[in-house]
């Protein structure tokens, strides 16, 4: 970057400013929730606390030294260069707040000052632009003497969790008028006999999460691949979300690290070193509104899925209309009108397709071809039906996990599809087909129809295939027999079996 002196002399300086603006947004929020009762975890917070608060005031409780170390040490073991954000303004904690249940208040911005001075912490203030409204948090990590009390710890990852009585069932609103919403978005509610069913369901679900390794075998160190993912056993916690204040309004579950994991590695993940195989609804949002109306699409005459519309232009294949039929369709379903549909549809589209070109009477054609050949439920298309068909399918989602937990075998869920491990195939579509019907009152349709296989794992599975099932792009069925032992028995990294034998190590304590 060349900068122009008041003199007029010209001078070239490497933007420093910018390579560390990127370095600090490698960063994630201090989680408030994590916790440990392990006796070393206990001892080695009390090392700290006797050589460096003594002399502070009492008040500095050992519980907000407790959480900020444990979440520290959590980002740091999951990646050395992470920065956590830190909130310095009091009005950011929220002590009474059923969705703080350690009562982590204010406290924590002295207890951070402390490490700060001791030189146990990599400090960056944050700051606010008014003019701009452009600001950063403050960044910390741990600095090298804190690290080094890391590598010398005694307990391991495994013993961190998240605090027992963490609320699980989250209600936000992001109506800035809504004075019952925090900052944050988070509302406070009094618990009913639902959301006290619905926190058992998830206690139950996350201790078996907790007692499970998921990871991707094939996936060795950060700088081993470009399209990085945590794979930590930390962040297996998980939540589920409503929104706008109703308990009607989403509902769906989040928190898994499997949920960021891009799709192309997703087939590649393994549930306590065994492969998996993952099954989705099909076209699960354009099916639940036909069963709005009381109507099994699958059960119907549909030879078809639901964005198969043939070709139409401006694409020159059906496959082409099939794709950007389905990213419309789905802007449309969580649209209020076709402007804001279509305005989406572009900002979802890939950088330099044809879809992001695409203007509003070009779509406005492909919405219309869709709504024509789906009669019956055009009525709503951009009538902001999304926010309630996630409640719906969080319901499936519920009964699955449910069920699944109560036989001791762990579900991952994303969403509309789930992932299973290698085995238990019979019993997902089962379970599916169960809890759409439970759920909306219609059979999905027959027991081959509404699911689709997607894990494109080959070989044994061949019989048990879906109709739905299409080959990944570029599968050479000659290579069928290689392609499924690197699925089911690949050559594991040694990160992940150096990780797979500590998780043992803890599980068999």
């Amino acid at each position: 970057m060349v900068y122009v002196c008041a003199d007029g002399l010209e001078f070239e300086i490497i933007d420093e400013i910018e390579a560390k603006a990127k370095e600090l947004d490698n960063s994630r929020l201090l989680d408030v929730h994590r916790w440990s009762d392990h006796p070393e975890v206990d001892r080695f917070v009390s090392e700290i606390y006797d050589t460096f608060f003594r002399e502070r005031k009492a008040d500095i409780a050992r519980k907000h030294l407790k959480v900020l170390l444990l979440d520290l040490y959590v980002s740091w073991f999951d990646d050395p260069e992470r920065y956590t954000a830190i909130h310095r303004s009091p009005n950011a904690y929220f002590a009474g707040s059923r969705y703080n249940e350690l009562h982590i208040s204010r406290k924590t911005i002295g207890v951070v000052d402390v490490l700060i001075e001791a030189g146990l912490l990599d400090y960056h203030k944050g700051f606010l632009d008014r003019g701009t409204g452009i600001g950063r948090l403050t960044r910390v990590r741990p600095a090298a003497p804190l690290i080094e009390r890391f590598k010398g710890a005694v307990f391991s990852l495994f013993d961190i969790g998240d605090h027992d009585d963490r609320l699980l069932i989250e209600l936000r609103n992001d109506d800035a008028n809504d004075v019952n919403a925090s900052k944050g978005g988070l509302v406070e509610y009094e618990p009913t006999d639902d959301t006290l069913r619905m926190g058992d369901v998830l206690q139950r679900y996350n201790a078996l999460l907790r007692r499970t390794f998921v990871d991707v075998p094939i996936l060795g160190a950060k700088a081993d691949h470009a399209d990085w993912f945590s794979t930590s056993q930390a962040y297996k916690t998980v939540r589920r979300i409503f929104n706008r204040g109703r308990f009607d309004c989403g509902g769906r579950f989040y928190g898994g690290w499997w949920q960021n994991c891009p799709k192309e590695w997703r087939s590649r993940i393994f549930i306590n070193d065994g492969s998996t195989t993952e099954i989705d609804f099909s076209g699960l949002h354009i099916v639940l509104l036909y069963a709005s109306k009381g109507i099994s699409y699958w059960a119907e005459d549909h030879a078809q899925g639901p964005y198969d519309l043939g070709q139409l232009p401006p694409f020159e294949t059906a496959e082409q209309t099939r794709a950007a039929v389905k990213l419309l369709a789905l802007m449309a379903l969580n649209a209020k009108s076709r402007g804001d549909a279509f305005s989406a549809f572009r900002s979802a589209a890939k950088p330099g397709s044809d879809e992001k070109r695409m203007t509003n009477d070009q779509l406005d054609h492909l919405l219309a071809a869709f709504e024509k050949r789906h009669p019956e439920i055009a009525d709503q298309l951009c009538s902001d039906a999304g926010i309630r068909l996630m409640a719906t399918d969080s319901k499936i989602t519920d009964i699955i996990i449910d069920r699944f937990t109560q036989r001791g075998v762990p579900v991952l869920s994303i969403h509309d599809s789930y992932i299973v491990p290698t085995g238990q195939e019979d019993l997902l579509v089962r379970t599916m087909h169960e809890a759409f019907e439970e759920v909306t009152g219609v059979r999905l349709g027959k027991t081959d129809q509404g699911t689709k296989e997607v894990s494109d794992r080959p070989g044994d599975m061949w019989d048990f295939l879906i109709t739905n099932w299409q080959p990944y792009e570029g599968y050479d069925l000659k290579r069928e027999g290689d392609e499924y032992r690197n699925r089911v028995d690949p050559e594991r990294t040694e990160r992940y079996r150096h990780t797979l034998a500590a998780f043992n190590e803890w599980l068999n304590r």
